[in-house]
């Protein structure tokens, strides 16, 4: 039998449920929290503007265009989803430099 490090104490499933009492066993205790991984943190936390993509993947993108473009209907394809896409890119290249307005909850 294993023994009881704590214990956890949650509400319960739907409002006016009692609470739920999970007993944590000592072999599965870690620190108190959510382990950070500081490598990634630092990946998802950088800032990138959202056309950040299209400049510093440019050169690839061109080259996989120009090898597309060889197929008519990789064309047709290309062209669609650019057609489609175009109002979010310049949406987004409109708005871009906007604070936000909300409250962050």
């Amino acid at each position: 039998m294993l023994k009881i490090g704590h214990e956890v104490v949650r509400p319960g499933k739907y409002q006016g449920d009692d609470s739920v009492t999970i007993p944590i066993p000592e072999e599965l205790e870690t620190v108190p929290g959510i382990p950070l991984n500081h490598r990634e943190v630092d990946w998802y936390a950088r800032e990138y503007p959202l056309e950040t993509m299209n400049i510093s993947e440019r050169a690839s993108r061109d080259w996989a265009n120009t090898i597309r473009d060889s197929h008519v209907e990789m064309r047709e394809i290309r062209k669609e989803h650019d057609n489609l896409n175009r109002p979010l890119i310049m949406a987004a290249r409109l708005t871009g430099d906007q604070e936000p307005t909300g409250e962050a909850t």
